[in-house]
């Protein structure tokens, strides 16, 4: 009987106290861009004055799986950081702040892939061109025997110059 129902997990909870300001590790968190399953990702900033280049920090909700979610999150960052190429986004550093891992990876200013397409009006062939940016970043992740489990338009971001970068391995 017990293959019939799934187990019972606690939730994962946001990172209590999490805000504008605060800081992790190195970093100054300046604004939240987005949540997921697991994390939540902030635009960044360092705060000691190391340098100036503004990052995507991914946070992941601890909870009660605190433990297995460090261990899937140290697995990420060993993951993304074998993976160099122009259209994925590269970590860029990492850590832990007490308890709480960190990973900063390249920040895309830019849109998802099929808010991109839309707001320029892209053709069939355009789209084409873009998808191949795409194909080339999961190729090149493939060789490296790495699958991205998650491949969507909102982890398809394209910059201004009209470059994809895949994101969230």
């Amino acid at each position: 009987d017990f293959l019939q129902a799934l187990p019972a997990l606690p939730a994962a909870t946001m990172p209590a106290g999490f805000t504008v300001g605060h800081r992790i590790g190195p970093w100054a968190l300046l604004r939240e861009l987005g949540q997921g399953g697991m994390a939540s990702v902030w635009l960044a900033e360092r705060a000691d004055g190391a340098h100036k280049r503004e990052v995507a920090l991914k946070l992941p909700w601890l909870g009660a799986r605190a433990r297995v979610i460090g261990e899937r999150f140290a697995r990420e960052r060993e993951i993304l950081s074998a993976l160099t190429h122009p259209h994925i986004a590269s970590v860029l550093d990492a850590g832990v702040d007490g308890t709480q891992p960190w990973l900063a990876l390249e920040y895309v200013q830019g849109q998802p892939l099929t808010v991109y397409a839309q707001a320029q009006g892209l053709n069939t062939a355009a789209k084409l061109r873009l998808f191949l940016q795409v194909l080339q970043a999961v190729q090149h992740a493939h060789a490296q025997l790495v699958i991205h489990r998650d491949l969507k338009p909102s982890n398809v971001m394209v910059d201004e110059q009209g470059q994809v970068k895949l994101l969230d391995f």
